[in-house]
């Protein structure tokens, strides 16, 4: 009996300790990773492709980096896109109208802003979309009256008229001297812009405090440029002329409405 027993506790041991070592088996074998999958092995025959300097990897793209002419200029049929700030500065005349082309004076506008530039894949012709700021100043130097409802109802005469616009414009440019990407020679080139502006305008008058009122307009514009290349960047400086016409409430209905041109010098920056 004793011997029957201690054969049983025997066979349990051996039985625990063969069930114990197959788990520890089981538990150290290796679970592939559905995340991790095992790399592919080449077939037999198939051509070895060995890394190179020209194959996208990590870090900031040669655009950023104006690495451009290694990479992105002249390639395929991409569309580059530059960025363009200019300033602008002229005279402006007033004509046309019922009221203010008769009375205001020569004056002067200042504008800047920006452009965003797509040129097509030859480098030889660019659209731009326009943002930004003019203010154009016209003095009056005459006495002649006119009427002021606006419960104001009053005769008044003009001392100068002062407008402020924010300007937004779709243009088109076309190089003559060779495409815009040429480093190592000046380009020229030509073009027309046609956009909308809205803004402020403050009439001064003589006999009573000043108005202002909110008042837009349409604009349309043709302009030449020379452009000199200068390592990363594109200087450029031209002439511009404007013609505008602007709405406004200021008198009676169409009284207030007046039309300028304009002849700009303008300079900027390409990049």
């Amino acid at each position: 009996m004793r011997l029957k027993k201690a054969f049983l506790a025997a066979l349990l041991a051996c039985g625990v300790v063969a069930a114990g070592g197959s788990w520890c088996t089981v538990r150290a074998q290796e679970v592939p990773s559905l995340n991790n999958p095992p790399p592919p092995v080449p077939q037999e025959g198939a051509p070895i492709v060995e890394p190179s300097a020209d194959m996208p990897g990590t870090g900031l793209s040669r655009w950023i980096t104006y690495d451009r002419n290694n990479c992105c200029i002249g390639r395929g049929a991409s569309m580059p896109i530059l960025t363009e700030v200019f300033f602008r500065i002229g005279p402006s005349f007033p004509m046309g109208g019922e009221y203010f082309g008769k009375q205001l004076d020569i004056g002067w506008m200042i504008a800047g802003g920006a452009r965003a530039m797509f040129f097509n894949p030859l480098w030889s012709a660019a659209w731009g979309f326009e943002l930004g700021i003019s203010n154009t100043y016209n003095p009056s130097h005459t006495a002649d009256t006119v009427f002021l409802d606006h419960n104001i109802n009053q005769f008044v005469s003009v001392r100068a008229f002062d407008r402020t616009f924010a300007n937004f414009a779709i243009g088109r440019e076309w190089y003559i001297w060779g495409p815009a990407n040429s480093p190592d020679e000046p380009h020229l080139r030509v073009g027309a812009d046609f956009g909308g502006r809205w803004g402020a305008g403050t009439i001064k008058f003589n006999e009573i405090r000043h108005r202002t009122q909110v008042i837009e307009g349409i604009v349309a514009a043709i302009h030449a440029d020379a452009e000199i290349p200068c390592g990363r960047c594109t200087f450029l400086g031209g002439i511009r002329g404007e013609y505008a016409f602007t709405y406004s409430n200021i008198f009676d209905q169409g009284v207030g409405n007046m039309q300028d041109l304009t002849f700009l010098f303008n300079f900027g920056v390409r990049y």
